[in-house]
Protein backbone atom coordinates (compact mmCIF):
# COMPACT_ATOMS: atom_id res chain seq x y z
CA UNK A 1 0.00 0.00 0.00
CA UNK A 2 2.94 2.30 0.61
CA UNK A 3 4.26 1.60 -2.89
CA UNK A 4 0.81 2.51 -4.27
CA UNK A 5 0.80 5.82 -2.38
CA UNK A 6 -2.08 4.79 -0.11
CA UNK A 7 -0.04 4.87 3.08
CA UNK A 8 3.20 6.36 4.26
CA UNK A 9 5.27 5.59 7.32
CA UNK A 10 7.85 7.04 9.59
CA UNK A 11 10.29 5.21 11.80
CA UNK A 12 10.08 5.94 15.50
CA UNK A 13 12.63 4.97 18.11
CA UNK A 14 11.09 3.39 21.17
CA UNK A 15 13.29 3.03 24.22
CA UNK A 16 17.04 2.90 23.74
CA UNK A 17 17.23 1.11 20.40
CA UNK A 18 13.91 -0.44 19.34
CA UNK A 19 12.56 0.94 16.07
CA UNK A 20 9.00 0.64 14.85
CA UNK A 21 7.16 1.86 11.80
CA UNK A 22 4.11 4.07 12.26
CA UNK A 23 1.86 3.88 9.19
CA UNK A 24 -0.40 6.76 8.21
CA UNK A 25 -3.08 6.84 5.53
CA UNK A 26 -2.54 9.38 2.75
CA UNK A 27 -5.30 11.53 1.22
CA UNK A 28 -5.30 9.17 -1.78
CA UNK A 29 -5.45 6.21 0.61
CA UNK A 30 -8.43 7.75 2.40
CA UNK A 31 -10.21 8.19 -0.96
CA UNK A 32 -9.59 4.53 -1.84
CA UNK A 33 -10.68 3.43 1.63
CA UNK A 34 -13.95 5.37 1.38
CA UNK A 35 -14.56 4.00 -2.13
CA UNK A 36 -14.12 0.48 -0.72
CA UNK A 37 -16.33 1.25 2.28
CA UNK A 38 -19.14 2.49 0.00
CA UNK A 39 -18.94 -0.52 -2.34
CA UNK A 40 -21.50 -3.34 -2.18
CA UNK A 41 -19.21 -6.34 -1.83
CA UNK A 42 -19.97 -9.82 -3.09
CA UNK A 43 -20.29 -12.66 -0.60
CA UNK A 44 -16.96 -14.54 -0.47
CA UNK A 45 -16.96 -18.33 -0.86
CA UNK A 46 -17.61 -20.37 2.26
CA UNK A 47 -14.25 -20.98 3.92
CA UNK A 48 -13.02 -24.55 4.06
CA UNK A 49 -13.12 -26.17 7.45
CA UNK A 50 -11.22 -29.35 8.23
CA UNK A 51 -13.47 -30.16 11.23
CA UNK A 52 -16.58 -29.73 9.06
CA UNK A 53 -15.02 -32.00 6.46
CA UNK A 54 -14.39 -34.55 9.19
CA UNK A 55 -18.07 -34.37 10.15
CA UNK A 56 -19.03 -34.85 6.49
CA UNK A 57 -17.09 -38.13 6.34
CA UNK A 58 -17.84 -39.22 9.92
CA UNK A 59 -20.33 -41.83 8.73
CA UNK A 60 -17.39 -44.15 8.09
CA UNK A 61 -16.58 -44.20 11.82
CA UNK A 62 -18.09 -46.50 14.42
CA UNK A 63 -21.09 -44.76 16.01
CA UNK A 64 -19.37 -44.31 19.38
CA UNK A 65 -16.29 -42.66 17.82
CA UNK A 66 -18.50 -40.47 15.64
CA UNK A 67 -20.29 -39.11 18.72
CA UNK A 68 -16.95 -38.68 20.55
CA UNK A 69 -15.60 -36.66 17.65
CA UNK A 70 -18.71 -34.47 17.53
CA UNK A 71 -18.64 -33.93 21.30
CA UNK A 72 -14.96 -32.99 21.08
CA UNK A 73 -15.72 -30.38 18.42
CA UNK A 74 -18.67 -29.17 20.48
CA UNK A 75 -16.46 -28.72 23.53
CA UNK A 76 -13.91 -26.70 21.51
CA UNK A 77 -16.65 -24.42 20.21
CA UNK A 78 -18.08 -23.99 23.71
CA UNK A 79 -14.65 -22.97 25.00
CA UNK A 80 -14.26 -20.45 22.19
CA UNK A 81 -17.79 -19.18 22.83
CA UNK A 82 -17.04 -18.64 26.52
CA UNK A 83 -13.83 -16.79 25.60
CA UNK A 84 -15.75 -14.51 23.23
CA UNK A 85 -18.47 -13.89 25.80
CA UNK A 86 -15.72 -12.92 28.26
CA UNK A 87 -14.47 -10.38 25.74
CA UNK A 88 -17.99 -9.04 25.33
CA UNK A 89 -18.36 -8.60 29.10
CA UNK A 90 -15.51 -6.05 28.93
CA UNK A 91 -17.93 -3.66 27.23
CA UNK A 92 -20.33 -1.67 29.38
CA UNK A 93 -23.28 -2.13 27.05
CA UNK A 94 -23.28 -1.29 23.36
CA UNK A 95 -20.69 1.40 22.59
CA UNK A 96 -21.83 4.59 20.83
CA UNK A 97 -22.09 4.13 17.07
CA UNK A 98 -19.53 6.82 16.27
CA UNK A 99 -16.69 5.20 18.26
CA UNK A 100 -14.10 2.63 17.11
CA UNK A 101 -15.35 0.32 19.87
CA UNK A 102 -18.73 0.04 18.12
CA UNK A 103 -17.17 -1.76 15.14
CA UNK A 104 -15.30 -4.08 17.51
CA UNK A 105 -18.58 -4.80 19.29
CA UNK A 106 -20.38 -5.61 16.02
CA UNK A 107 -17.66 -8.01 14.87
CA UNK A 108 -17.53 -9.64 18.31
CA UNK A 109 -21.32 -10.05 18.25
CA UNK A 110 -20.98 -11.84 14.90
CA UNK A 111 -18.29 -14.15 16.29
CA UNK A 112 -20.48 -15.02 19.31
CA UNK A 113 -23.50 -15.71 17.11
CA UNK A 114 -21.37 -17.87 14.78
CA UNK A 115 -20.11 -19.96 17.70
CA UNK A 116 -23.62 -20.27 19.18
CA UNK A 117 -24.86 -21.53 15.84
CA UNK A 118 -21.94 -23.96 15.48
CA UNK A 119 -22.77 -25.31 18.96
CA UNK A 120 -26.43 -25.76 18.02
CA UNK A 121 -25.41 -27.52 14.79
CA UNK A 122 -23.02 -29.88 16.59
CA UNK A 123 -25.64 -30.59 19.28
CA UNK A 124 -28.07 -31.52 16.52
CA UNK A 125 -25.41 -33.71 14.87
CA UNK A 126 -24.89 -35.57 18.17
CA UNK A 127 -28.65 -35.99 18.49
CA UNK A 128 -28.97 -37.31 14.93
CA UNK A 129 -26.11 -39.75 15.54
CA UNK A 130 -27.98 -41.18 18.51
CA UNK A 131 -25.64 -39.76 21.11
CA UNK A 132 -27.32 -39.90 24.49
CA UNK A 133 -26.38 -39.32 28.07
CA UNK A 134 -25.30 -36.28 30.01
CA UNK A 135 -22.45 -35.58 27.60
CA UNK A 136 -24.86 -33.41 25.67
CA UNK A 137 -25.74 -30.26 27.58
CA UNK A 138 -26.18 -26.82 26.12
CA UNK A 139 -26.42 -23.32 27.51
CA UNK A 140 -28.10 -20.48 25.69
CA UNK A 141 -28.01 -17.00 27.14
CA UNK A 142 -31.31 -15.18 26.92
CA UNK A 143 -31.72 -11.48 27.52
CA UNK A 144 -32.55 -11.91 31.20
CA UNK A 145 -32.02 -15.60 31.91
CA UNK A 146 -29.92 -18.63 31.10
CA UNK A 147 -31.56 -21.79 29.83
CA UNK A 148 -29.70 -25.02 30.52
CA UNK A 149 -30.88 -27.91 28.42
CA UNK A 150 -29.84 -31.52 29.08
CA UNK A 151 -30.81 -34.27 26.67
CA UNK A 152 -31.01 -37.73 28.19
CA UNK A 153 -32.09 -39.47 25.03
CA UNK A 154 -33.52 -38.69 21.63
CA UNK A 155 -36.96 -37.84 23.03
CA UNK A 156 -36.20 -36.72 26.60
CA UNK A 157 -35.03 -33.16 27.30
CA UNK A 158 -34.86 -31.29 30.58
CA UNK A 159 -34.71 -27.50 30.63
CA UNK A 160 -33.67 -25.49 33.66
CA UNK A 161 -34.42 -21.78 33.54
Amino acid sequence: MTEDGLTEYRVEVVGASLERKLYLITPRGREEFMRWMNADLELPPTPRSEPRLQVFFSGCLPAERQVEMLNHQLELHRERLEHLRGNQRKFNGVPPRDTPEFGDYLVLTHAIMREENDCRWLERCVELCGGAGLKHASCRAGETSVIIEIRIGPNITFQFI
